[in-house]
Parts: C-alpha cells; structure tokens; sequence
C-alpha cells in the first residue's frame, strides 16, 4: 500500500516556509510618497522638449511639414496659380486652403513646429555649449591611485628610469593631440585626454542649423515682397498703393516701406520653345536720378537681380532692397 506525503489543498504545513505578506497596500495608487506636481511635470517636460532625440524628430517633421509646399502652389509665390488651382479642384481644393496647403509656410501648424524645434535646439545646445567650454577651459583630470577602477586599463613594465619614461610618454601624448596635465611636483603619474574636436563639430553643425533658423525666422517677420507690372520705357515710384501684389512680414509697418521710383528703358526677353517660359531677361533700368549722373543706364546683365552697391545703389535703391524680373528671385 502507498502513502500519501503531499499536503492536501486547505492545509498547511508546518515544516514548510511561511510566506510572509506585505503589510502595504500593493494598490500604487495609495502608496502615498513623493509626487509630481505642476513644477515636476514642467520640468519633465522641458527635459523632454530639449534633448536631442526630440531636437532631430521636430527636425524630421519640419522637412516632412515642407513637402506641401513643394506640392500646391504657394499664395506668397504664385497667387494666380492658386486661383486657377482652386478653380479647377472645386472639391478637394477648399479643404486643402483650410488645411494651409497654399500657405505652408505661414500656416499655424508649421509656425508650430518651426518654435517648438528652435526652442528645442535652444534648450539642448546652449547648456551643452556652455558645459563644453568649461570641460575645455579646464585641465584633465587627475590619475586614479587604482586603475582597476577604470573600465579599460593596461599593466607593463618598461626597463628604463621613471623620468625617462614620463617623458617619453607626454611627448607621445602630445604628438597624439592629447591634452596633457601639467606635471606635479613629486608625482611620477601623467594625465592626458582628448575627443572634444568631435563635439566641437556637433555643436558648431546645430548652431550653424539654429542660425538659419533664427535668419529664415527674420527675414519672415521683418521682410516684404512686392510686385509691379512696369512697361517699357514707363517709371513707377513704390508705395504701398502702387503695387499690384504686397505681402509685408507680421512685423512691418506699410507706412516704413523705401519709396523710390524705376524706370524701365529697355526689356529684352528669351523664351523657351519648349516650357513656353522665359529662360533669360536683360533688361536696363534706371531707379531715380543723380545730378551727376546723366542720360541712360547701361542694360543690366542677364537675370541680375538690381542691388544697393552694384550699379543701382548710388542711383536711389534704398540700402537692403533688390529688384529683379519675376520668376528670377535673388
């Protein structure tokens, strides 16, 4: 006959170890303990915002954001193509102006992701520039007394006096590129490091990338764009009233904008057979007049844009205004 050792369910036993329960509740809800309050989570979320994985996503779907804007035609650019866009979708072509499509890059959306990127680029590469400077301006740090602590360490033995040695190794070093510590008095150990070059390079690249930014972000708030329809042989002086098309930036005032007057003498245009679009424009113009100079301009070169500083500066062309033909942007 067989017995049976095993307990049966709803016994104990006594020789068994007791598990011990926990006298807290297993309900985190009411553990209690520190929390995160509003400044908690503000600082989690602008930790978040800055770092540099979200630095490269807002990076990557500010690119994705501009495709649009490469598809539809632009009002900024072209606002006769929009019209006649519209014109022909009459169904999807509404939605698409409410959702920004022919405004891309003065929609709400993008002016979102472009501030949300800059504060982000802010927010991660000043601390880092900053904490790089000072990991420049100081030296290297000083030799462990263990190198077992280090998490790569070599032992070897030289057969030669220690001077002899710490000075071979600290031009080694230095012909390495290795910033070297400034030797100790008594202390037969040499300090050296480098690897900043890299980050140098990191952070000058985001700056470089923040700069455009900021600049695109200027040249938006403080810029203006115009056009005029000029005959041959006629003169316009710019106002706000005499222009056919303005779009001023959201911080320029229509009473600040340059008046000047451009006399168009001559128009010289190339087509091409093929896109029925003009392939190159010499044109001479004259913007105002000088006492000292007289009688006609010679023509402008082809598709050159009118700067203060060449040619037209001296003649009236406000200082930081250009005038080109359309279709051929500076």
């Amino acid at each position: 006959m067989g017995t049976d050792q095993g307990t049966r369910p709803g016994t104990t036993d006594p020789e068994a170890p007791q598990r011990i329960e926990p006298s807290y509740p297993k309900n985190r809800a009411t553990l209690g303990g520190p929390r995160l309050g509003p400044v908690g989570w503000a600082r989690w979320a602008w930790r978040q915002l800055t770092s540099m994985r979200t630095a490269l996503a807002l990076l990557l779907l500010l690119a994705v954001a501009a495709i649009p804007g490469s598809i539809f035609p632009q009002r900024g650019v072209d606002p006769v193509r929009v019209r006649r866009y519209l014109e022909d979708n009459p169904g999807a072509g509404p939605w698409l102006d409410r959702l920004g499509m022919f405004d891309v890059y003065s929609s709400p959306w993008f002016a979102a992701i472009y501030l949300l990127l800059m504060v982000s680029l802010v927010g991660c590469i000043l601390p880092r520039s900053a904490q790089h400077l000072r990991a420049l301006r100081e030296q290297p740090p000083r030799t462990p007394r263990r190198l077992g602590r280090l998490p790569v360490h070599r032992e070897a033995e030289v057969p030669a006096p220690a001077e002899e040695v710490l000075v071979a190794a600290r031009e080694v070093l230095r012909r390495r590129r290795f910033r070297v510590r400034p030797e100790e008095d008594g202390a037969l150990v040499v300090s050296a490091e480098r690897g900043y070059l890299k980050e140098t390079g990191n952070l000058v690249f985001h700056l470089a990338i923040l700069g455009v930014i900021v600049s695109v972000a200027v040249g938006d708030l403080f810029g203006w764009r115009a056009e005029v329809i000029v005959k041959e042989g006629e003169t316009v002086t710019t106002g706000p009233a005499a222009f056919d098309t303005l779009d001023l930036g959201p911080l320029v005032d229509p009473a600040d904008l340059p008046v000047f007057s451009l006399r168009l003498d001559r128009l010289d245009v190339e087509f091409e057979a093929e896109a029925e679009a003009p392939s190159s424009v010499s044109r001479g113009s004259s913007p105002g007049r000088s006492p000292s100079r007289r009688g006609r301009r010679p023509p402008s070169p082809r598709n050159w844009p009118s700067r203060p500083g060449r040619r037209l500066g001296h003649l009236g062309l406000p200082a930081g205004q250009r005038v080109c033909p359309r279709g051929h942007r500076p």
